[in-house]
């Protein structure tokens, strides 16, 4: 999988290939885009000064569409 983890204006801040990637991130707004299997998947998500989390990018099975 290729990771692409951007603002949510569009400028990259990393990029990553593999299938759990693990970044550090500034406080901020951001937009993760997972391409794999000729598909795009994408995901917008906050980070808060000290906060720690797990974003997954799922395949949203009732629509057959990106989450």
């Amino acid at each position: 999988t290729h990771w692409i983890i951007q603002t949510r204006k569009g400028d990259k801040i990393r990029e990553s290939i593999g299938a759990l990637p693990t970044h550090i991130l500034l406080p901020g707004d951001y937009t993760v885009l997972a391409k794999s299997g000729g598909q795009i998947y994408q995901r917008d998500f906050d980070v808060a000064d000290g906060e720690m989390q797990r974003i997954e990018v799922l395949l949203n099975e009732q629509a057959g569409a990106p989450n």
